[in-house]
């Protein structure tokens, strides 16, 4: 597994939100990301609609860059390096450089494993989430949803990874439903579900 920090780098750079920034300045900025992130061996993404921003991309790291902030998941040292070479640029200002959580790199076998390590966990606040005092009173398929909201984003992965825990967390609610511990019926053309009293 390998450890990354989701960081903002603030910056100025003439950006009016709702307006944009003129063409020139636009272009000054781009310029002297390519300068910055091509000696780092960072690869560019470039924009596939007008609204969006470039992303630089080394590996699994990456930044999106807007004129506001520049955002992504790096290493530690990748953050110290990259603050350095941006309190020396001409088209913008660094502001502040705001770090938050750590975003995990998993091997595929080592996130089967810590999501195997929890399945009587997550069975069991499926099945607690669903329980209802009356025998016709059914919950809906979003408290599912914000269940496995929270998983995924305890987890603290990267994006694409996220949906192997989506496929782990769906198998578990839907072998539930197999087993009996969960009923699912509909009311109108809409599931709803809810837990088998012992």
């Amino acid at each position: 597994m390998r450890t990354f920090k989701r960081v903002y780098f603030r910056i100025k750079a003439g950006y009016i939100w709702g307006k944009g920034m003129p063409e020139d300045k636009n272009e000054m900025f781009r310029q002297e990301l390519s300068q910055i992130f091509t000696p780092m061996n960072f690869a560019l993404k470039k924009k596939t609609i007008a609204s969006a921003s470039d992303e630089y991309i080394r590996d699994n790291e990456y930044l999106y860059c807007h004129p506001m902030s520049l955002s992504g998941a790096l290493f530690e040292e990748t953050i110290k390096e990259l603050t350095e070479k941006l309190k020396k640029v001409k088209s913008f200002e660094l502001k502040q450089v705001d770090v938050y959580n750590d975003i995990y790199l998993y091997e595929e076998k080592e996130l089967k494993s810590v999501l195997n390590s929890q399945k009587e966990k997550i069975q069991a606040k499926l099945i607690n989430a669903y329980k209802t005092k009356r025998k016709d009173s059914y919950k809906g398929y979003d408290i599912f949803l914000n269940i496995l909201h929270k998983i995924t984003d305890n987890m603290q992965c990267f994006n694409f990874q996220k949906v192997i825990i989506e496929k782990f967390v769906n198998n578990i609610f839907s072998d539930l439903i197999r087993q009996n511990k969960i009923i699912k019926t509909k009311k109108g053309n809409i599931p709803v579900f809810q837990t088998i009293k012992n």
